[in-house]
């Protein structure tokens, strides 16, 4: 519900954002307020410029330390996912990593693992689906 209200209630802003960037030949990625500009070119400081104009209309403003500029051969790290340089959507390796700690403790919480891994699924649908497998077959047999 949150996400809705946060979209429905800067609407307005998010297309007059489109728009700019549309006009300049930039990309708009939004995702609840999570906003991705890409391009096939160099995004110039006029262009983030312009967007903290429009921001500022409706007294919201671009968070600095959220900001990240990458470039054309870098994974781009997006809203939970690492977006590939051949543009393909991957797991963040944290996520990975999380999961292999957490299996590897002396007693691993797996219905947390199992969400991590179902989480990740939404990403890449093959990821760890025989650990996944062993996990449901292991509490299956606990609960009998």
């Amino acid at each position: 519900m949150s996400q809705n209200l946060a979209y429905w209630s800067h609407q307005d802003m998010f297309h007059s954002i489109n728009s700019y960037c549309d006009k300049n030949r930039i990309l708009f990625s939004l995702y609840v307020d999570d906003m991705t500009f890409s391009s096939s070119d160099r995004i110039s400081l006029s262009l983030i410029g312009g967007v903290k104009g429009i921001l500022g209309k409706y007294c919201l403003k671009i968070n600095n330390r959220k900001t990240r500029k990458y470039g054309m051969n870098d994974y781009k790290l997006v809203t939970g996912c690492a977006i590939s340089p051949k543009q393909e959507m991957r797991i963040q390796n944290k996520h990975k990593k999380k999961i292999i700690d957490n299996l590897s403790e002396k007693t691993p919480n797996y219905p947390s693992i199992e969400g991590l891994i179902s989480y990740c699924q939404t990403i890449e649908s093959i990821f760890f689906q025989t650990t996944k497998k062993q996990i449901r077959k292991r509490n299956s047999v606990k609960s009998d």
